[in-house]
């Protein structure tokens, strides 16, 4: 027993004297595990502790969590400390970005708890750790039908508290997969249900949350003034990590506004509060937003290396959704520092990545969970007004049987025609399938025709040039010789490029606006060298991201290409803009600052590279139109054409 003893005191001493000072309730909780009288008495004082893990680094925690076990044997309810003993280690896993082990410990208790009830404390806390688990892993559609599950349980019992908590939980994941308006939506019904002051206290990680929407989308006034409130709240609550994030998000408003100099005192006190947690999964996103600060304030090295270190600690713990910003981040610090090459081999990884990130969690699924939320919530609706009204009067379900019978008479009776309306139904499915694959059978030859006119008009000429370039190398000799060779890389080169934008865009199921727009800037890239005199720029007012089919897609990015093309080559111009359009339709405008083009060229006789545009369009069912600017040269407008 002397033994034990000494080694419980040692092992006390150790915990207590290898963290910094954190939080004065903190430091207060240590304070009593040190003069406990009793193993009882210095249980409940470590797991109070434990109960502050946003504010006690993760390390710290792991000790407080193996010395609660010491004690455990001593303690007379000892199941129930054990499963919060158990949720304190899967909040550990967790912190540590080891998802697997996390979710394989919440797993195993819910099994454990065979009822499942809303009431059971340690049950929400176990459903709350499973969610941020599945979002930090990169599982937004199961988290988001997670949350929703448990929302409709708070619902039902109306804890507005827990509400609300979850309510910001489903905006977060939104907000993770860039569905900003979405996000902000939920994390104001998180706000707004309810008005109790001793739960608005807590609100500080939803203030938050709703600040870096807003600044998302560039409202930058409304983000000050959520995060000036979220860091109000969480000075007050003494919650570190809340705090470490808000700040972060001011900082960045910071940048965007123009207030550099107050920049670094703010990151400086954020880097300050994330060593105390030691989260790799806040540390990268920190690190993005450095990465973006060097950026935009001529620094490109010492961004390119913090976004490559963040990229590393994202890939060896895994934390696929800040891959895509930290990528950005990287692609943007190459473009400030010139090295265009770099520049445009990230942008294309992070349009492969987007890609997989996008299949992971689409937005039907996104919209199937929302729907089936909806959908419960109103049946539990009516499910407490008939339980409201069975109080009042139990002649109520008496009706009820009644009604039943009625309904079983009428059944029975509706039951034959319903049958013969059914056999009727299926002999119309089936001619309409019938009639559905002959169209699609039609569409697809039409495509295919298509696809192989493409590659005769714009390969077909890159092939017959490299054959006349193989037959002058035969025949000359010397710089003529090298000439050639020249020639045939280049149309080489055009030929594997046509081939990448054809494959890019018929691989795919359906195409985004931005993701036409991100291909259209590595095909800019591609251009810029030859045309060092001219500036091209692409500008994108996208509210509504709209979805395209793959062969309208293509359709639309070889107009583009063509227009862009015309304007460098022809128009004698210095500049070359590209507006991209997108609230309750979208529209795309490609204007250049040139001599303008004759009214004759746009005409049914124009050249062929005009005849295509417009087939194209005619062949997409959209407008386009070629009209002369004011201060000189031309703009070529595409859009959906209007029914009348």
């Amino acid at each position: 027993m002397i033994f034990r003893f000494i080694c419980t005191a040692f092992f006390f001493l150790f915990i207590s004297v290898s963290v910094n000072s954190q939080t004065p309730y903190v430091d207060s909780l240590k304070k009593l595990i040190a003069v406990a009288s009793n193993a009882s008495k210095k249980l409940e004082a470590i797991l109070e502790v434990c109960r502050q893990f946003e504010q006690v680094p993760a390390d710290t925690l792991y000790n407080y969590i193996n010395a609660a076990e010491k004690l455990l044997p001593r303690h007379n309810n000892k199941d129930s400390i054990k499963g919060w003993i158990s949720y304190y280690r899967g909040v550990y896993y967790n912190s540590k970005a080891s998802y697997d082990s996390a979710l394989m410990i919440i797993d195993s208790e819910f099994l454990k708890m065979k009822d499942k009830e809303y009431s059971n404390k340690l049950f929400l806390n176990f459903s709350y750790l499973k969610t941020n688990t599945l979002i930090r892993s990169n599982r937004h559609k199961d988290a988001i039908a997670e949350y929703s599950r448990i929302l409709l349980m708070a619902e039902q019992s109306r804890d507005t508290f827990s509400m609300a908590k979850l309510m910001n939980g489903i905006g977060w994941a939104y907000m993770e997969l860039d569905l900003d308006k979405e996000a902000i939506n939920w994390f104001r019904k998180a706000v707004h249900v309810t008005d109790n002051i001793q739960y608005t206290k807590h609100f500080g990680r939803i203030y938050g949350n709703m600040a870096s929407a807003y600044n998302s989308l560039k409202l930058y006034d409304s983000a000050e003034v959520c995060v000036n409130r979220a860091i109000e709240l969480n000075r007050a609550e003494q919650n570190v990590e809340s705090l470490a994030n808000a700040l972060n998000i001011k900082a960045d408003i910071y940048l965007h506004t123009g207030r550099k100099t107050q920049v670094e005192a703010v990151l400086t006190e954020a880097l300050e509060l994330r060593k105390k947690k030691g989260d790799p999964f806040y540390i990268v996103s920190d690190m993005f937003q450095l990465a973006t600060y060097y950026a935009e304030n001529g620094q490109p090295e010492k961004g390119i290396a913090v976004s490559l270190e963040g990229i590393e600690i994202a890939k060896k713990f895994n934390i696929a959704s800040k891959l895509p910003v930290l990528m950005n981040a990287l692609a943007e610090n190459y473009k400030v520092g010139g090295n265009f090459i770099m520049h445009s081999e990230t942008m294309e990884k992070l349009l492969v990545l987007k890609d997989s990130l996008y299949a992971a969690n689409t937005a039907q699924a996104l919209a199937d969970i929302q729907g089936k939320y909806d959908l419960q919530k109103k049946e539990n609706v009516i499910i407490r007004q008939q339980l409201e009204l069975t109080k009042k009067d139990y002649l109520f379900y008496g009706s009820m049987m009644l009604l039943a019978l009625a309904l079983l008479i009428a059944w029975l009776i509706f039951r034959n025609y319903k049958r013969k309306q059914r056999m009727k139904m299926e002999l119309a499915l089936a001619e309409e399938k019938r009639e559905t694959e002959k169209a699609i059978a039609e569409a697809e030859e039409k495509e295919r025709r298509r696809i192989a006119a493409d590659l005769h008009d714009n390969l077909g000429a890159y092939a017959a040039s490299i054959a006349a370039n193989v037959d002058h190398i035969s025949l000359q000799s010397g710089n003529e010789s090298i000439f050639s060779l020249q020639e045939l890389r280049n149309n080489s080169q055009a030929i594997v490029s046509q081939l990448s934008d054809t494959i890019w865009a018929l691989k795919k199921d359906a195409l985004s606006l931005t993701a036409i727009s991100d291909r259209l800037k590595i095909f800019i890239q591609r251009m810029q060298p030859g045309y060092p005199h001219i500036s091209i720029d692409v500008t994108e007012e996208i509210e509504t991201d709209f979805l395209l089919p793959p062969s309208q897609a293509f359709h639309l990015f070889r107009i583009m290409q063509e227009a862009i093309n015309n304007a460098l080559k022809h128009s004698g111009c210095t500049n070359v803009s590209v507006l991209i359009e997108s609230a309750g339709q979208w529209k795309i405008s490609i204007k250049d600052d040139g001599k303008g083009i004759a009214q004759s060229n746009t005409g049914k006789t124009g050249g062929n590279g005009i005849g295509n545009m417009k087939s194209r369009a005619h062949d997409a069912g959209w407008e386009i139109e070629w009209l002369r600017n004011e201060a000189g040269g031309t703009s070529v407008a595409i859009s959906p054409a209007t029914i009348n």
